[in-house]
């Protein structure tokens, strides 16, 4: 015997054999699980073969990137399509579905023998296979000879011409920057991971590769323009920036916001479905466990001076032995999803306290202690974390090493620090455990408002809660549980129902068990800016709605116990009151009788205007931009059997949309539904005069095209720090659907304006004084 045969078995025993020139050797191979291997098909033929790995594969292999439609032909499959045309001695190439025929035929064409897609090279009966596979995701794609992204939604056309004017149509580039590709979690990697990646069009046509347009897509998706083209690798990047990527983006199951990351974030983990967001904070746990880079917890809120007043009045008048914080929410050291990082595209991780002599220089009145870096192990008790804590007055933060601007010597760059709050239900009392709250921004000591005296700083071993106490549900608890109730509130049913609107997160207050109604019952829906509302950087935006009984005889002659509801701006939290107290005598601090109670209401149904106020666009000579919002409380009669006389109340919330204009010292109100709706649809609904002829809004507000700026591209010396981008053509083409969308103007002054149409448009208020609206 001349050579050497090894025949290794795979998982489905189909053998695999090598061949070697060492003689009178022999020896048994097994492989193990640990080993990266992979599923190709052929692309002359669409056949599975199976390979020990990426690195053996002859000639390398092609491998594609789409989004998943509704019949995706699965390994099975394809398995027993093989054997069918086996014995037919047909091509199953020519009987596969259509996406895994294109795709070989791709490939083929462009010489490659092999190729690997995810719907039908992945064994998912096994959860072992699939585990693997999804832990091994990242490297299938890094080490392809290149990636074909399919885009369906996308036509022929060239990448680089903007938007057609005066055409229903949208241009190549205005389609390539709304693709679903883009939206998906899983794409992310796939763009990320290989070193080629070949966009192609709906018609399988070549589009152009990642690397000719590194400005449209880091437009679109925040990815730096050098990691982009290569230049830079991901790893550099700080794990706030690189967690900001995935921020805008869905998956199918909730575990996959995590899962998707693995790779990008260099960690392994097992897949678990049905963990749901825990997977999330399992991901979080495995990135402390490797990385140094605390800005991992730079996704809380931002805290200015005055919040902290708040915050103050809030924890004093929590009563001893209860905690001032609800630990159902987002105070804890890990974040739920990469949602939370959608502002943290510009936070840096720039290392131990002596290692930048400029942020030195900041906390020198300090006399911050030796140098050195703060470490963080997770317990059952919480994250013992090793830090460096700053005491000012009544407040505690931990410094994070982060700050808001890559660049140290810039004195507009502010350093990051972790607020803190004690938890006051803490269960082993002998150590100090916090909540971590919020984030504060600081250009120097100045900045904290006392005098430098007055600070300390020392390194500290304390415990940060990193996770929700109890699992959050999608139900009210205390609110729901009691047959007496007066009203029913299903929080996944209000969250569906706002969440076109971009609010992406409901919560809600403490309440006494059971609850009849007297203590006030406040649900805060947090919102973020739509991809369509184009303004850039801005914080979340906030409203609270509150719900109780009446508990006094109301001048109407409305009983005691009446319902009633109301709506606020911002978020109601720090109310001097604590959750769920009865406010007895105190009516007029939570609500007006005369407007807010529900009955009163005709068809129990009010308008509540400009709840939702923010502004659009900071280009000069646009006028004021602003996104406008009002909220339409209804009430139905709850399905749900009551206990008493007294059918509960089922709650039902609208957001509607408007886009205001200030311009020439006039406002004008202009209808903004759904700004992603077919385009189409909304053409022939402006006003006309009364000659008929189409009258542009905008126009007769004094605002010219393009309005909108361009989103400069890091060539053109913008930093990779905004954190809501889209691409150019998308931007610009705002004023495009605000114009078609338009089907009617409102003065906002004084006095009425004579509308287009030539008849009179009631006079709207900019702010909420006029509640009967």
């Amino acid at each position: 015997m001349d050579y050497l045969q090894v025949v290794a078995s795979t998982p489905s025993c189909h053998p695999l054999t090598w061949h070697t020139g060492i003689s009178n050797l022999t020896f048994s191979l097994i492989i193990s699980n640990s080993v990266l291997a992979m599923w190709l098909l052929s692309t002359a033929r669409a056949e599975l073969h199976y390979f020990i790995g990426p690195e053996v594969v002859p000639g390398g292999y092609a491998i594609l990137s789409h989004v998943w439609g509704d019949e995706e032909q699965t390994f099975s499959e394809l398995r027993a399509l093989q054997k069918t045309c086996s014995e037919a001695g047909l091509n199953p190439r020519d009987h596969a579905s259509a996406k895994i025929q294109r795709f070989c035929e791709l490939a083929e064409a462009r010489g490659h023998k092999w190729g690997w897609a995810d719907t039908c090279c992945i064994e998912k009966s096994s959860s072992s296979d699939l585990s693997e596979a999804i832990n091994s995701m990242y490297r299938y794609y890094s080490m392809a000879e290149v990636c074909y992204a399919y885009l369906c939604d996308v036509p022929t056309g060239n990448l680089l011409d903007g938007p057609i004017p005066s055409s229903r149509k949208l241009s190549t580039q205005e389609a390539f920057a709304r693709s679903r590709w883009h939206k998906r979690g899983w794409t992310l990697q796939e763009l990320i991971a290989p070193d080629v990646v070949v966009f192609v069009s709906q018609d399988w046509i070549i589009l152009g590769a990642k690397a000719d347009f590194p400005t449209l897509l880091y437009n679109i998706t925040g990815i730096p323009h050098g990691v982009l083209t290569l230049v830079q690798e991901p790893g550099e990047l700080g794990i706030a920036h690189r967690m900001s990527w995935a921020a805008n983006r869905e998956t199918t199951r909730p575990e996959d916001e995590a899962y998707c990351l693995m790779g990008i974030f260099d960690v392994n983990m097992p897949t678990l479905y049905g963990e749901g967001r825990r997977a999330f904070r399992r991901l979080q746990e495995e990135i402390m466990k490797k990385s140094v880079d605390t800005s991992l917890f730079a996704w809380h809120k931002r805290y200015s001076h005055e919040d902290e007043l708040v915050l103050r009045h809030q924890v004093a008048a929590a009563p001893t032995g209860q905690c001032p914080m609800d630990h159902t929410t987002k105070v804890n050291l890990f974040a739920e999803s990469p949602k939370d990082f959608r502002w943290a595209s510009s936070v840096t991780y720039y290392g131990p306290p002596n290692s930048s002599k400029s942020f030195d220089d900041r906390l020198r009145p300090l006399k911050v202690p030796a140098e050195r870096l703060p470490t963080f192990t997770i317990t059952p008790y919480g994250v013992l974390s090793s830090v460096l804590i700053l005491h000012a007055s009544r407040y505690t933060y931990a410094q994070l090493l982060c700050s808001d601007n890559p660049s140290p010597s810039d004195p507009s760059t502010k350093i990051i620090l972790l607020l803190l709050v004690k938890c006051g239900a803490a269960h082993v009392h002998t150590q100090s455990l916090y909540h971590a709250v919020g984030l504060r921004f600081i250009s120097s000591i100045a900045d904290f408002g006392i005098s430098s005296w007055e600070l300390e700083a020392e390194w500290s071993d304390i415990y940060i809660i990193h996770e929700p106490s109890r699992s959050r549900r999608e139900h009210l608890g205390a609110a729901n549980a009691s047959l007496t109730s007066p009203f029913r509130i299903s929080p996944a049913a209000l969250l569906q129902e706002v969440k076109a609107a971009g609010v992406v997160s409901i919560s809600h207050s403490k309440l006494p068990q059971p609850w009849q109604g007297f203590a006030v019952l406040r649900l805060y829906f947090q919102g973020a800016h739509p991809a369509t509302h184009m303004h850039i950087g801005a914080p979340p935006w906030y409203f609270t709605i509150s719900l109780g009984c009446c508990n006094a005889e109301s001048a109407a002659g409305d009983p005691p116990g009446a319902r009633w509801a109301t709506v606020a701006r911002g978020t109601l939290r720090q109310l001097p009151h604590r959750d769920g107290e009865v406010l007895r005598g105190a009516n007029a601090t939570t609500h007006d009788c005369a407007l807010d109670h529900i009955d009163g209401w005709t068809a129990h149904s009010r308008l509540f205007p400009n709840i939702i106020d923010y502004r659009l666009d900071d280009s000069e000579g646009a006028g004021d931009l602003r996104r406008v919002a009002d909220i339409q409380l209804s009430f139905t009669p709850s399905l749900f059997p009551a206990a008493g006389t007294v059918h509960p109340f089922e709650l039902h919330a609208e957001i509607i949309d408007f886009i205001q204009i200030a311009a020439e010292g006039s406002l004008l109100r202009v209808p903004g539904d759904d700004p992603e709706a077919n385009r189409d649809s909304s053409r022939g609904s402006s006003q006309s005069t009364a000659s008929g002829a189409a009258q542009d809004p905008l126009l007769l507000a004094g605002v010219e095209p393009p309005f909108l700026p361009q989103v400069p591209g890091p060539e053109d010396g913008n930093s990779g720090s905004s954190f809501s981008r889209v691409a150019v053509s998308q931007k610009n083409s705002l004023f495009g659907q605000l114009r078609k969308r338009s089907r009617s103007l409102f003065s906002l002054s004084s006095k009425s304006s004579p509308s287009p149409s030539g008849s009179s448009a009631p006079a709207l208020p900019l702010l909420p004084s006029d509640t009967a609206r």
